[in-house]
């Protein structure tokens, strides 16, 4: 083995060496993370997408849970038809022609 005289080595040398080991470092470790985070979501993406697993008991619950019928607001959907008739009136009626304000 080699031997190592601390007298020559310098603050210098060692900061460049672990600058150097350090950029190595973290790009393996941000590339490990990516593909385990790639590889997770995949698995959970696969999962729900193809697999769903609900057993009876919560599919039951989840049915009983939801609204059995639409709340239809009358009020709001007359406002609604009004507004549509109004646009239709005002669509259907002739366009007043509107002065060329470039000719003199």
């Amino acid at each position: 083995m080699k031997d190592i005289n601390l007298r020559k080595i310098n603050a210098h040398q060692i900061s460049g060496w672990g600058k150097s080991h350090w950029i190595t470092l973290y790009r393996i470790i941000w590339t490990i993370l990516f593909f385990s985070m790639l590889a997770v979501g995949s698995y959970v993406w696969y999962r729900n997408l193809y697999r769903p697993e609900w057993s009876e008991s919560e599919k039951m619950n989840f049915i009983n849970t939801q609204p059995k019928g639409g709340s239809l607001k009358r009020e709001d959907l007359s406002k609604v038809i009004q507004r549509i008739e109004l646009n239709r009136e005002r669509f259907d009626q002739e366009a007043f022609p509107v002065k060329n304000i470039f000719k003199p």
